[in-house]
């Protein structure tokens, strides 16, 4: 296995690299999944779970891997990334997050992989792999995530969660707020336009009694 990363750092990346085939695979009538591949096309099959849910693939982490060794899976789940619907909830579960991974590895012609994933991807990887051990090569797990009770409630109550719930609110807050203004100009043109229409009455009126 070739290794050009910088050993002056020692959480250095792989250099950055770009997809050698990307596509959009229909999941069903609803949602569209966004993949794409790099590295060796004849390497280890090795895919790239993300976070969130719903936080979506970037390039850094094509990093990752060795892609002289790696033939690099990567896609956007379901309402994340550039899969469509963004944001998408309905027939959105992680049972179908996990069909998704099936069907995807078919599409590919792929026998086995690896499965990489973080967080919530750590979640989703052990969820496919008990579903479909005869798949899975190896499971490279980190910052694992269990969905359960009590990690949820640390999640809830941890300092980032709050920071982002106070930043939805905000944004919700402004979005209100630009609807009401724009209901607002909405309301003093249909205004200034009735204004129009009853001044022009006014000097009608006073032309036809003048005739």
């Amino acid at each position: 296995m070739s290794d050009d990363r910088d050993r002056t750092h020692p959480n250095s990346f792989y250099p950055p690299i770009e997809p050698f085939q990307s596509g959009m695979l229909a999941l069903d009538a609803r949602h569209t999944m966004y993949y794409e591949q790099s590295g060796n096309p004849a390497g280890v099959p090795v895919v790239f779970l993300h976070g969130g849910p719903g936080a979506g693939a970037s390039a850094s982490h094509r990093q990752f891997f060795d892609p002289a060794f790696y033939r690099i899976v990567i896609f956007d789940q379901r309402g994340a990334g550039r899969s469509t619907p963004l944001g998408e909830l309905q027939d959105n579960t992680t049972g179908h997050l996990i069909a998704d991974m099936e069907m995807l590895r078919q599409h590919l012609d792929i026998a086995t992989w690896v499965v990489f994933g973080g967080s919530w991807g750590s979640t989703l990887g052990l969820a496919y792999a008990e579903q479909f051990p005869a798949r899975v090569q190896a499971l490279v797990l980190r910052g694992i995530f269990l969905a359960r009770p009590a990690e949820l409630e640390r999640r809830d109550q941890s300092p980032i969660t709050r920071i982002r719930a106070l930043r939805q609110r905000r944004l919700a807050q402004r979005r209100a707020d630009a609807r009401k203004q724009r209901q607002l100009d909405v309301a003093i043109e249909l205004q200034r336009a009735l204004g129009l229409v009853l001044d022009g009455l006014d000097n009608l009126r006073l032309v036809l009694v003048g005739v």
